[in-house]
């Protein structure tokens, strides 16, 4: 079984951004947020916000992906 500890929320900060240009392309999301344990200095969680309504998490995608990452090194 996981331990999983709660973390300092003082180490958590939130960004959030809109696409940049006025035209978003397809399949691209209009708002982007970002949370992030400034003490690791990693992505916790990712929200995606696309202009059709629909909203796409991701935390487990990234940890995944930086493990991979760290094997090709």
């Amino acid at each position: 079984m996981a331990n999983h500890s709660t973390p300092d929320l003082s180490s958590i900060e939130y960004y959030g951004g809109r696409w940049p240009d006025p035209d978003v392309p397809p399949d691209e999301p209009t708002w982007l947020y970002y949370e992030v344990n400034t003490v690791a200095d990693v992505v916790l969680r990712t929200v995606d916000i696309f202009a059709d309504g629909r909203i796409e998490r991701n935390s487990i995608a990234l940890e995944e992906r930086r493990e991979t990452d760290a094997h090709r090194s």
